[in-house]
């Protein structure tokens, strides 16, 4: 395999996905939202590189996970450290099994498609890294090249990071400079990771042409409807 997305993913357990929602909206509107987005990536991306996974914490809901996905997925234990151990696990397992160009995504932008994905593949024909910035200062998107010998330093690099701060992304630049690596970025994103990102998202998406945004807008709304969108 050439290219290969990895989608780092809890499972939807009401308390343990979308805290800072679940102040808004209660814990188990927010585990069904991460649901209503993780299964949407699911489904949108099922046809993206040549290998799909989806690594999933805890490692104990695995089973479940893999029966609500398609079979166009691969499922895989994120198991224990940070998000930066789990992060390198998961593109050295890709590595490791042949693929050259990894892609790895999170579960909070579920506007993310094909195309988006296929661009960070693009892109990494070209240079070593590719990073999708989100507003809050993260990133929604990473992707590596296998070629460059650098690549295993600067993964091992990931434990360094102050994961979940507003500089992980230009922590994360320099990084990569540091070690050599050339890199390219893609169109700034908000993540959905508060109330006011959610509104925003919903607004976007009923201002949208998009028959499939008018859906999704549908069913966030229908997950939130003991809470008004206006304040």
């Amino acid at each position: 395999m050439a290219n290969a997305l990895i989608v780092m993913a809890k499972y939807w357990q009401p308390g343990q996905v979308k805290t800072r929602l679940a102040a808004k909206i209660g814990f188990d509107a927010a585990a069904s939202l991460h649901e209503l987005f993780t299964r949407r990536l699911a489904q949108s991306l099922d046809q993206v590189g040549d290998c799909r996974q989806m690594r999933v914490a805890p490692d104990t809901r695995c089973g479940e996970m893999a029966d609500a996905i398609s079979s166009n997925w691969t499922i895989a234990v994120q198991r224990d450290g940070d998000l930066g151990r789990r992060m390198w696990r998961g593109f050295s397992d890709c590595f490791a099994a042949g693929a050259t160009r990894v892609v790895m995504i999170g579960a909070d932008l579920p506007t993310l498609g094909h195309a988006d994905i296929e661009l960070a593949f693009e892109h990494l024909d070209c240079c070593d890294v590719v990073i999708g910035p989100a507003v809050d200062g993260g990133y929604y998107l990473i992707g590596l090249n296998r070629g460059h010998q650098e690549i295993d330093r600067f993964l091992s690099l990931f434990g360094t990071l102050s994961w979940g701060t507003s500089s992980v992304f230009t922590d994360t630049l320099s990084i990569a400079q540091r070690v050599g690596l050339t890199v390219r970025q893609l169109p700034e994103r908000e993540d959905v990771d508060h109330w006011a990102d959610l509104v925003r998202l919903v607004q976007r998406l009923e201002r949208s042409d998009s028959s499939d945004d008018t859906a999704l807008a549908l069913a966030i709304r229908a997950r939130i409807q003991h809470v008004s969108l206006v304040d």
